[in-house]
């Protein structure tokens, strides 16, 4: 293994000086070839990558502010951004921000996030530690990580605790996604790629897909429409050698439409209306070597599962929603946005990974989420607030049965999980000097949860208060040197445990902290450099975690106390009209500190599913019109799966690459992901019972047309 990383990083090296080499020859030779006007809309972008980087505008604090004044860490991401780092899912996001990662259930459709070091623990539907959030509405906790970025303008990765502004499941971050608004512009694109597995255990294996996006006015300065839809496909790299053929076979398409009518200047007003579907045919989890060996199944080989049945799943998400932006006069705006998300989810599944049919599941649930957001916010230069209520129900159905050729091993669960929360919110900020300015918040929270089925409880019931208060105090050093301390409660609900017998683990508490993080925004060399770094600690009481207590079974408890504390930097450095320099860089160290059961004592060890770093290091070259190129090395440390430190997952690189050509309206690319096929499986739970196998490599060729 270690042989494999020293490798990776001594080709990513080669690349790197390869890469450097032809930028400087391409520079010498470039002259004023360069001085094409641009007529559609990437030739505008792309012209705006002059010597000064552009200020980026963000909404972070749901006002518009530069995103070098926002007083913690962000990191943003735009369209261009997105397709020049291969950006297409949630994994890949985070790939390229600090200290944050996910954590794939090796099912489809269940996503976890670790952001500092805290995630949710498995399978506690409602709860997350970082929300996620498109158009302003809220996604459907592990279920609405799984989302298509098409047609998007920006996304924002907020880091430390947002529950001020955003409430629930923001205790460690959120992230914004917002999508192009129509208006009076025509344009459009469609795209499609097609590429190989690179695996040699994947055999013949292809990935590919398309995509369009389409908006413009259909009465000039009045009323707009934007369409936009995609379609991919992924063959299987897992084997089943009882049930026969592959996989993980995966089908996703998605299509949204968005209509924006503006019946005067001062009304805004946004329909929006968009499907998910996802289908996967069999899993990339086994069970682990330990697994395997305590429970007598022998594993015909790598990636290959012994399972008897393949198991499928079948997910859809539909949303509605209706923004209006009012604004009153010319600091005053009032907002509403009033949404409506389901998710269906049907799947069958081999429990016992045996070549017998000793425990076959069968899962169907649905999850509603209805929501209702009011704010009214005003700013001037010295002066900015921010009011709103916030209400929203959900509600979870899910039966899941067991079926076995032993009638004691068979069973069923059929429960309905269903919450109310209420909220009211304020922040506010003021400059006290040209240079120093306070901003300070406060959110009132409750919440209401009952939990009703055939489990052994019968039927429990719970609510939860929390004020979740936000102080931050800026010192501008210099015009483009700004300094921060911010200092902010997070606070995560409790739940129950449908499964649990003993009434002491019926339900767990609720999770809180207190969160001190210590930042820098910088501008250097006529803004042709930006530096930002941040410091956090972060004093967390009643960590929830996940605890195994058998093959199939297992539950959330609480720990008493852990402490998270860490680094991040990033920079991005255009060296040239032509060429740049991106660099990202996490550390976190969590810790147990007051955390033991009957068997032991659990302090001073790591927290589960924590990387110990993170990083990403890009270069890129591009001309206006002409030769583009891009290499990104991305990396994550040591991750462990249990509370005892036992099972681990090593630290482990990735190096993508794209190189193309780029006209007015025509682009082609080639590509490639994990281009020297690293593999990176993961221990899945408490006890290392089973692996979630990393997907293969891929190479591919991408074609792009706009208009």
């Amino acid at each position: 293994m270690r042989e494999k990383k020293l490798s990776t990083a001594v080709r990513f090296t080669v690349l790197v000086v390869s890469f450097f080499i032809f930028a400087t020859s391409s520079m010498a030779k470039q002259g004023s070839s360069d001085t094409v006007s641009k007529k559609k809309d990437v030739q505008t972008e792309r012209a705006r990558e002059a010597i000064a980087l552009d200020t980026i505008i963000v909404s972070a604090n749901k006002q518009e502010e530069n995103s070098q004044d926002i007083p913690f860490s962000i990191t943003v991401l735009r369209q261009m951004d997105l397709e020049d780092k291969q950006i297409a899912s949630l994994s890949n996001i985070v790939d390229f921000v600090p200290n944050v990662s996910t954590f794939d259930w090796g099912m489809g459709g269940f996503n976890n996030i670790t952001s500092r070091g805290l995630s949710a623990p498995s399978f506690s539907w409602f709860t997350t530690s970082m929300g996620m959030y498109i158009d302003g509405v809220p996604a459907l906790g592990a279920f609405g990580y799984t989302t298509a970025l098409l047609d998007i303008e920006r996304i924002e990765i907020l880091r430390g605790p947002q529950g001020t502004l955003y409430g629930k499941n923001t205790e460690t971050g959120a992230i914004n996604i917002i999508t192009q608004k129509p208006d009076n512009q025509f344009r459009g694109k469609v795209a499609v790629e097609g590429g190989s597995l690179l695996s040699a255990e994947s055999g013949d294996k292809l990935a590919g897909g398309g995509q369009f996006s389409l908006s413009g006015p259909v009465v000039a300065d009045k009323l707009f429409v934007g369409l936009a839809g995609l379609y991919t496909h992924k063959d299987g790299f897992t084997g089943y050698a009882t049930a026969g053929g592959t996989g993980h076979e995966k089908d996703t398409s998605y299509g949204r439409a968005k209509l924006r009518w503006n019946p005067s200047d001062q009304l805004d007003i946004t329909l929006l209306a968009a499907l998910l579907s996802e289908k996967i045919d069999g899993y990339k989890m086994n069970l682990s070597k330990n697994g395997a060996t305590l429970f007598r199944i022998p594993q015909p080989g790598y990636r290959q599962i012994a399972s008897d049945l393949k198991g499928s799943q079948e997910m859809t998400i539909d949303t509605q929603s209706l923004t209006v932006a009012y604004s009153l006069n010319n600091t005053l705006t009032f907002t509403s946005i009033t949404s409506r998300r389901n998710s269906d989810f049907e799947g069958t599944s081999d429990n016992d990974f045996s070549p017998l049919h000793l425990a076959h599941g069968t899962q169907d649930s649905s999850y509603e989420k209805i929501s209702q957001e009011l704010r009214l916010d005003a700013a001037t230069d010295t002066f900015s607030w921010i009011i709103g209520a916030y209400y929203d129900t959900d509600e979870i159905k899910r039966n899941f049965v067991v079926s076995s050729m032993r009638p004691q091993m068979a069973g069923a669960s059929l429960t309905k999980l269903s919450e109310d929360a209420f909220a009211i919110f304020g922040q506010a900020g003021y400059a006290l000097t040209d240079r120093f300015k306070m901003v300070a918040g406060l959110r009132y929270e409750k919440q209401e949860m009952a939990l009703t089925g055939n489990m052994r409880a019968g039927k429990l019931e719970d609510s939860w208060q929390n004020i979740s208060p936000k102080l931050s105090l800026e010192y501008r050093v210099v015009p483009d040197v700004m300094t921060y301390l911010t200092v902010s409660q997070g606070f995560r609900s409790g739940g129950f445990n449908e499964l649990a017998q003993d009434p002491e683990y019926f339900s767990y508490d609720p999770e809180t902290l207190w969160s001190y993080e210590a930042g820098m925004k910088s501008l250097f060399l006529d803004k042709r450099v930006a530096l930002n770094g941040a410091v956090f600690y972060m004093d967390i009481r009643d960590l929830q975690i996940p605890e195994r207590i058998d093959l199939n079974v297992q539950w959330n408890t609480n720990a008493a106390k852990a402490i998270s504390k860490g680094v991040e930097i990033e920079s991005t450095a255009r060296i040239s009209d032509t060429l740049s320099c991106h660099l990202g860089v996490g550390y976190t160290d969590i810790t147990f500190e007051d955390y033991s059961d009957a068997q032991e004592n659990y302090n001073g060890n790591k927290k589960p599913f924590s990387p110990d770093y993170s990083f990403h290091l890009g270069l890129q070259y591009r001309r206006l019109t002409g030769f583009f190129a891009r290499v990104d090395m991305i990396g994550y440390g040591k991750m462990f799966a249990d509370k005892t430190n036992l099972y681990a997952r090593d630290a482990y690189q990735l190096v993508n690459t794209k190189i193309g050509y780029e006209t007015e309206t025509f682009d082609i690319y080639l590509y490639g992901r994990n281009i020297f096929d690293e593999t990176y499986d993961s221990p899945l739970d408490a006890r290392g019972f089973y692996v979630v196998y990393s997907e293969p490599g891929e190479i591919g060729l991408q074609l792009t047309y706009r208009f």
